[in-house]
């Protein structure tokens, strides 16, 4: 399984050990994402480090495993979709997120996991939320072995 994983869903593992941080780390699916991620989550570095309680190498061992596992696309490859996700999104202001759905509409994916709302006002690209990949996870191994 292949998902465009949106900002919000890194913070959220990196700011506390829950499931979202077990799927990051752990989950046997490919994670992609625009190469912006990566400057979004930088920014935030002390505001979680603070939050989360991690000392800075601690939060820097949390940050590459969590990295480790998400695969960057730079802008070209999604360029020519961010009107339409724009569109499909339907915000009146700017927002980060339009890259996302770019990208879920330009490569080969099963969908976004993302906490944001506004993604659902969409209806192109299959929307995941947390506890949605938990129970796919839970029948994937429940069924385990089954033929």
């Amino acid at each position: 399984m292949i998902l465009v994983i949106d900002t919000n869903i890194v913070l959220s593992g990196l700011l506390k050990n829950s499931k979202t941080r077990e799927l990051l780390i752990a989950a046997p699916f490919k994670f992609i994402a625009p190469d912006t991620i990566l400057s979004e989550i930088r920014k935030y570095k002390d505001l979680i480090s603070k939050r989360a309680g991690l000392s800075e190498e601690e939060y820097e061992t949390l940050f590459s495993l969590i990295i480790e596992n998400i695969d960057t696309f730079s802008k070209e490859f999604y360029e020519d979709k961010l009107k339409e996700a724009e569109e499909l999104i339907n915000l009146k202001e700017e927002t980060g997120d339009f890259p996302f759905l770019a990208l879920a509409l330009s490569v080969a994916n099963n969908g976004i996991w993302t906490a944001d709302k506004h993604f659902e006002r969409q209806k192109k690209v299959k929307i995941w939320k947390t506890d949605e990949l938990v129970n796919k996870l839970k029948k994937l191994f429940d069924n385990f072995g089954e033929s």
